[in-house]
């Protein structure tokens, strides 16, 4: 999708101070310097161990439009902490990563309990209706930076998604019940705004553009599109126009996307909208 956001993330390394902070510190510098090279809006890394960690860090951040908290369980960690910070954006997905830890050359297993923090502290955040997931890593195992990436790009999906706008041309192709939709549900649910245009607008719009234009235009199509078979000038002329039409919106609305209604719809004008359409996707709008 064009305009695609990036999401804005904060990382907090939870833990616990009586545990070896010179062991904890490496960890936690290494997998946040990995965190950085990753396709975000990195607003800050922190370390909360103990409530003063947690109230430094929230005093420097309660002001930030963040997308998503990175919670790292590098030990165990008294819940109250996080909560501190985390109870003032309960409308904020939370990624759970809880480090497994590794077993040094003499063979004594570093792991500092971040397993029986993060159970301690899922209970919470379920109970409070946070949208959370849960990133576990095995003792040894590498870290799982993938995971975080996959989680990263999902929220900045979702971030794009919910500042969308769609034009639908017509309504509920081919008559078919699978094909409608609850305006309200999908706005509620994801924050898609639908601009409706009924096909006598777009008939309307499609006759206001110049002959020059027109003609400008089909020539850019001949030039730019393979096609099996000589394409004639009258069904050109109309495809043509279908697509300034729709282009026509999609520049001057802002919109992400374009559906619209084929058959029992545009096909009614006379001529199928598929290579109008094709066009338009090419031009960096989704068309449905």
């Amino acid at each position: 999708m064009k305009n695609m956001k990036k999401a804005n993330v904060v990382v907090l390394s939870v833990g616990e101070q009586q545990y070896p902070q010179d062991y904890l510190g490496k960890v936690i510098e290494e997998t946040d310097s990995e965190v950085k090279k990753m396709d975000c809006n990195l607003l800050g890394c922190y370390t909360v161990m103990n409530f003063k960690n947690a109230e430094a860090v929230l005093e420097e951040i309660k002001d930030k439009k963040v997308d998503l908290f990175i919670v790292k369980f590098v030990s165990w960690h008294i819940t109250i902490n996080a909560m501190h910070i985390l109870k003032n954006f309960r409308d904020v997905p939370v990624l759970i990563w809880g480090i497994g830890g590794m077993t040094d050359k003499s063979g004594k297993l570093h792991a500092p309990a971040a397993g029986a923090g993060v159970t301690g502290f899922v209970p919470i955040i379920k109970e409070l209706g946070f949208k959370y997931k849960i990133v576990m890593e095995k003792p040894d195992e590498a870290h799982r930076y993938e995971d975080i990436k996959d989680y990263i790009h999902t929220v900045s999906c979702a971030k794009t998604i919910k500042s969308a706008k769609i034009g639908l041309i017509g309504y509920a192709d081919m008559g078919l019940y699978a094909c409608a939709y609850d305006k309200t549900g999908l706005f509620k649910k994801l924050g898609i705004d639908i601009e409706n245009y009924d096909g006598y607008i777009i008939a309307d719009l499609m006759n206001q553009f110049s002959e020059e234009k027109v003609k400008e235009t089909m020539e850019w199509i001949r030039k730019t599109t393979k096609a099996q078979h000589e394409i004639a000038d009258a069904p050109l002329e109309r495809v043509t126009r279908l697509y300034l039409a729709m282009k026509d919106k999609a520049d001057g609305r802002g919109l992400d996307a374009v559906s619209v209604k084929c058959v029992d719809g545009i096909t009614k004008l006379g001529f199928n909208p598929c290579l109008a359409q094709s066009l338009l996707a090419d031009k960096d709008v989704s068309v449905i």
